[in-house]
């Protein structure tokens, strides 16, 4: 079975060639410590790239990179409202994941579910607005405001 080559050889420079993300990677029969030929510098140039590939993917991303996924974002973000259902579900899942829209969409129902809940009765603008009356009432009987300045801070009711 034939060797799988995992870069390029030229024969007239004695060296081994490889491009990756736009990069172009070289290596030399002489930086590699072997004989200047294909057949004898083959294997030792496999081994080369794979550790290189290993230095490349473990290196934290450039600051190029980072803007590059930043504008990706950006413009999901932006696309967001345009995509239908199954289109956000595929783009959630293959960024973060298979079956994870459906999670965080029933996470999301499930706490708006519980922040929507019927305020308590003492809690509506109606019953805030009858205590108030009843304090300016208690303050009229109690002599510390007159009714005329109580009859100036409520207004009446409009029916529509």
């Amino acid at each position: 079975m034939a060797l799988k080559l995992h870069m390029t050889w030229q024969a007239s420079t004695r060296r081994w060639f490889k491009k990756h993300k736009g990069k172009i990677y070289v290596v030399s029969c002489r930086q590699l410590g072997v004989a200047e030929t294909k057949e004898a510098s083959t294997t030792a140039a496999k081994g080369w790239w794979e550790a290189q590939l290993k230095e490349i993917e473990s290196a934290p991303p450039t600051e190029e990179e980072l803007r590059v996924n930043a504008f990706r974002v950006w413009s999901m973000v932006q696309d967001w409202r345009q995509l239908d259902e199954d289109s956000r579900e595929r783009l959630v899942d293959s960024l973060i994941g298979t079956g994870q829209y459906q999670k965080l969409k029933a996470q999301a129902e499930q706490m708006m579910a519980s922040a929507v809940k019927a305020a308590p009765p003492d809690r509506t603008v109606k019953a805030q607005v009858d205590t108030w009356k009843t304090l300016l009432r208690s303050a009229c009987q109690s002599g510390q405001m007159s009714e005329g300045r109580s009859d100036g801070y409520e207004v009446p009711s409009i029916s529509v």
